[in-house]
């Protein structure tokens, strides 16, 4: 896991979002499965394959800044 920064645009999402205004997305899909093994399957198949997606194993930590070192988001 690398600590690259967040992209301003990110950033601002992150400092914005709130118990009140939530500013992040989610999806919830829907399947009929075809066997009793298959609900087992799809789990399966997902927790593998998401492990080759970087942005699923980002873990935001906040820092510290003094606003003199900023970097101005312009």
């Amino acid at each position: 896991m690398t600590a690259d920064p967040l992209a301003p645009l990110d950033l601002a999402f992150w400092n914005l979002e709130s118990a009140g205004h939530p500013m992040h997305l989610a999806a919830l899909g829907v399947f009929t499965a075809g066997s009793p093994s298959a609900a087992a399957h799809a789990a399966d198949l997902l927790a593998a394959r998401s492990a080759a997606v970087p942005g699923l194993r980002m873990r935001i930590r906040d820092t510290w800044q003094p606003l003199g070192l900023r970097r101005s988001l312009s």
